[in-house]
């Protein structure tokens, strides 16, 4: 576990660069993280001369007060499991996506099936949506297909809740570090997807990261990214949920869209 705690220390240290995730994958190419770590400023900027010189002067700078065996207890005391994208388990759908986490955190058993569906919609979705939600989520377990959402209010966890009664489960996707759960009203679900043989909880953001507005956008990509098709039960045009549809057709993913009624404003994103 040593190796993944020094990419989970890296990725955490460099958390505010938004270059982050593209140089965390390039190195992982060419260097191990025990390579990474005994190397001293020189040599760092003279191997690695793409990565910006002010990002080796954090990590050199701090990285003398990290206990690589304090991070080791964290992830196993948590059941946190790190994949890695050079990892040969790292899911092939996620590659194909642009600027693909350079790491995932995630909990639970992390065993996506061979078809994975993305069910996405409003967080105040009224009881049509809702149920409709937790229907497909149930149906298309039962028929052993994984289905991946948010965790959010509204449809996403309704989605979830469905799913958790077939045996393909569900992933949720956090827009926080996978340490915490958001929105804290869903920790009983998140409590009951991990218990599931095939449920998980995932994140591509560092430990302890909030869940902060931009998060979420990001996270969508990766809801999308996982899945082969995407379907959208209630949305406004303007919404997290149909930003993850604009990313699934960016990603050349199937869409599908649940009917509703013409006069209702959740019809719009449909």
């Amino acid at each position: 576990m040593r190796e993944e705690a020094i990419w989970v220390a890296l990725h955490k240290l460099w958390e505010e660069s938004s270059k982050s995730g593209r140089l965390l994958r390039q190195l992982q190419s060419s260097v191990s993280g025990a390579q990474l770590w005994k190397m001293d400023h020189a040599e760092l900027l003279q191997r690695f001369p793409a990565v910006p010189a002010e990002l080796w002067d954090i990590f050199c700078t701090r990285k003398k007060q990290i206990n690589l065996s304090k991070v080791e207890a964290y992830l196993h005391q948590n059941q946190i499991h790190i994949l890695l994208y050079n990892n040969p388990s790292y899911p092939s759908l996620l590659k194909e996506i642009h600027q693909p986490p350079a790491l995932l955190y995630w909990k639970g058993n992390f065993a996506p099936s061979d078809l994975n569906i993305a069910i996405v919609g409003s967080r105040k979705a009224d009881h049509y949506g809702l149920s409709t939600a937790e229907q497909l989520g149930s149906q298309l377990s039962k028929a052993q297909v994984c289905v991946v959402s948010g965790l959010a209010r509204g449809v996403d966890a309704q989605a979830h809740r469905g799913a958790l009664e077939g045996v393909g489960g569900t992933i949720a996707v956090q827009g926080c570090g996978i340490d915490q759960i958001y929105p804290r009203e869903n920790r009983k679900l998140a409590e009951q997807i991990l218990a599931h043989e095939r449920g998980c909880i995932l994140s591509e953001f560092p430990l302890g990261s909030p869940p902060i507005g931009w998060h979420f956008p990001q996270r969508n990509r990766v809801i999308s990214g996982l899945s082969q098709g995407v379907v959208i039960v209630q949305a406004a045009v303007k919404s997290g949920a149909f930003i993850t549809v604009e990313t699934a057709l960016e990603q050349g993913r199937d869409v599908f869209a649940v009917p509703g009624q013409i006069n209702n404003p959740l019809s719009a994103g449909p």
